[in-house]
């Protein structure tokens, strides 16, 4: 049997408690996007420094795209692919 069609480990890991990085991303990221948005809003930013605030805005908001894609959509999509991958080779054999 060649290595490509051995089965592959659980993909499926049990959930455990997020590591103190997550945790901080995952609070962090948010808060401040809400403290960006409220300065757009309250806050008159200089002429000079409005093109730097709207990249730093910009790039807030990737950050955040990735930490609810991740929280949501990627590890329940993963765990759903590999079941499905699972019971496809499965039942080649």
């Amino acid at each position: 049997m060649s290595d490509a069609l051995a089965p592959a480990a659980d993909p499926v890991v049990p959930p455990g408690r997020p590591g103190i990085g997550q945790l901080i991303v995952t609070v962090v990221s948010p808060l401040l996007l809400i403290l960006m948005l409220v300065a757009l809003i309250f806050i008159q930013i200089p002429p000079e420094n409005r093109d730097m605030f709207n990249i730093a805005l910009g790039a807030v908001i990737g950050w955040n795209t990735a930490v609810v894609g991740y929280h949501i959509g990627s590890s329940a999509g993963s765990a759903a692919r590999a079941a499905t991958l699972d019971r496809v080779i499965g039942g080649i054999r």
